[in-house]
Order: structure tokens, then sequence, then C-alpha cells
């Protein structure tokens, strides 16, 4: 367990999945010790919830996602708007990068093609599920916290176009590369890549948790009142 008295460094070196956790949050060095930014547009804006987020890592169960309804929409919301820059700005780009070392090491290879492709379709649909909560329903989230009703949007309007099963053809390919092309399933850039995904995956899992077990809910109360 991650205790609030600890230095991030004591934190990041007892759980190591805690540094996946603060990837999305500015941190900076003083005296040798890491700190958050106390200043500024990236300011944390609750430590606590970044002390329980941490610890969530550790052993993300849905059972314990209620301690998260203890936060405020904004810091709800805080974690789920760096969460999408994280992704968008970092952890897509390095994916995308480790597709193109895949390529330059089989570059004649059809079955790479393939990958491609269907991790190109896997990025775009996320991108696009980023775009869809980034400008309707955040927004939408804000005006209802402030008071304000819009008649045009809803919950029930987003949950219809939110699905998870973006990834399902892409672990269909890397599946058939692991039982037909062992060439390359062995080969550093595919691990590298396979590795990638996997903390990829289990990073979206949390937000997907926290997302609809505490996010929406908010939402929805105040949609109803």
């Amino acid at each position: 367990m991650i205790e609030r008295s600890m230095s991030l460094n004591e934190a990041m070196h007892l759980e190591p999945l805690t540094e996946l956790a603060l990837r999305r949050y500015t941190l900076r060095e003083v005296n040798g010790e890491l700190t958050f930014d106390a200043l500024g547009e990236n300011a944390v804006k609750d430590v606590q919830f970044v002390v329980d987020l941490i610890n969530f890592y550790t052993e993300p169960k849905a059972a314990q996602i209620g301690q998260f309804k203890q936060y405020s929409l904004g810091v709800i919301m805080d974690y789920l708007r760096r969460t999408h820059e994280f992704y968008s700005l970092r952890m897509l780009p390095r994916m995308e990068m480790a597709i193109q070392s895949i390529q330059q090491t089989f570059s004649d290879h059809p079955i790479v093609g393939i990958l491609d492709h269907f991790y190109k379709n896997y990025q775009n649909e996320l991108l696009e599920h980023i775009e869809l909560e980034e400008n309707r329903l955040f927004p939408y989230a804000e005006e209802l916290y402030d008071g304000k009703f819009s008649s045009d949007y809803s919950i029930k309007e987003f949950v219809r176009h939110h699905n998870h099963n973006i990834e399902d053809h892409l672990q269909d390919v890397l599946k058939l590369i692991e039982e037909d092309y062992p060439e390359v399933s062995r080969s550093f850039a595919y691990r590298s890549f396979k590795l990638l995904l996997n903390q990829f995956k289990a990073d979206l899992k949390i937000h997907h948790l926290i997302e609809e077990s505490i996010f929406l809910p908010k939402v929805l109360m105040l949609e109803c009142s």
C-alpha cells in the first residue's frame, strides 16, 4: 500500500506500475525528489486522488472503484482529460513507432501490412472516441455542473455511440501472428509493440472503470436533477 506520506520516489520504487499512473501528471525534481507542479494549469487538483489512483493501479479491482465517488466531478474530469492527452500525445505515437519498427524489420512480410492496417483502425477509432468525449460529453457535463441544461445532448446519446469493441480485430491479428508467424512474434520489434499495447490496455481498462462507474453516474445525477 502506498501511503500519502511517501515520496513519489519511494512509491515508484515500491510499485513500478505507479510510474504508468503518474505519466499523465507533470512532475519536477526538487533536491533529488520528485514532486507535483503546485501552480499553473498543470497543477494537481487533489493529491489524495492521485494517491488513491496509484494504489488502484497496483490492484485494479472493480469492487474497489467506489473509493473514487468521494471526489468531485472536476477532479474526475481532470483525470480523464489528462488521460486523453497522455494517450494522444505519448502512448499512441509510441505504439505507432513500434509498428514502424516491425515494418522495417520485416519489410516484405505480408502479415506486417495486415497488422499495420488493423492497428491504424484501432488508433483512429480510439481517437474518434476521445474527440467525442472532449467535444460533446465534457462540455455537456460542465454545463450541467454550472446549472445549465442542454436538450440537444444526453448521457443516453453518449452511451449509444460508446463501445469497447475497438481492439477485438487487432487482438485477432496478434493471435494469428503468434500462432502462425513465429519469426515475427519472436522478434524484438514485435515484442516491444506487444509490451506497449499491454500497458496501454491495462491503463485503458482503469480509464473505462473510472469513467463508467464514477464519472457517468455523477453526470447522470446532474442530468436527472
